[in-house]
């Protein structure tokens, strides 16, 4: 996911309308669903339900290929978050693990 946070606009920290309601139509689905945020960590408040989520903080390949890496299990996870998600996750909340 990724979303640009503008300034005054409607939904100002969310994805646009085509990417959410594909989101949650999976959501709904029942399947197994991993969001990773390129840029804008505050993207999960639109999608509580969303259970596992990546904050990648930038949308350079090299996170976008370090977060993929960290998916499927060759790349340790290590983080918390520098900021609050109301409602959601205070901050520092984290996770560590080690590929296998």
């Amino acid at each position: 996911m990724y979303g640009r946070v503008r300034s005054g606009a409607k939904n100002s920290v969310g994805v646009p309308d085509s990417g959410a309601a594909i989101l949650k139509d999976l959501l709904g689905s029942n399947k197994k669903v991993v969001g990773i945020s390129f840029g804008n960590p505050y993207v999960l408040t639109s999608f509580p339900q969303l259970k596992t989520y990546l904050v990648a903080y930038g949308d350079m390949s090299e996170l976008q290929v370090a977060s993929v890496k960290a998916v499927l299990g060759s790349q340790d996870i290590t983080g918390r978050l520098p900021i609050s998600l109301p409602g959601l996750y205070p901050r520092g909340t984290g996770i560590q693990l080690t590929k296998k």
